[in-house]
């Protein structure tokens, strides 16, 4: 069947299946020649068919890529926070805080 065919198949295995059943039966006549044929053919199929949905089934996933997406962050709305300071402390200053001028000693 591969040379008829040109390709390798499923009903190549299928016909010389039935081909087998049927040529190993001529023996006992043509009538069980031709159940043997169409059972060998129709529990090969069934094999094949099988073979090929087991086959559908456990590639399906690897032909899809998983894509997850990621949140996306709005910065607009997130609180400023300065570098160097964790959230809940309090704020720091950036210009340390102004000392009033030294008095002077008075003399009087």
């Amino acid at each position: 069947m591969v040379y008829v065919q040109q390709k390798e198949d499923p009903w190549n295995s299928i016909i010389a299946c039935a081909a087998t059943g049927g040529f190993l039966s001529m023996r006992q006549g043509f009538g069980a020649a031709s159940r043997s044929a169409i059972f060998g053919g129709v529990l090969l199929a069934l094999i094949e068919g099988a073979g090929i949905m087991l086959n559908m089934l456990l590639c399906a996933p690897q032909n899809m890529p998983i894509m997850m997406e990621e949140p996306t962050l709005n910065v607009a709305s997130m609180p400023r926070i300065p570098v160097g300071q964790l959230p809940g402390q309090a704020p720091v200053l950036s210009t340390p805080p102004s000392t009033p001028p030294a008095s002077s000693p008075s003399s009087s």
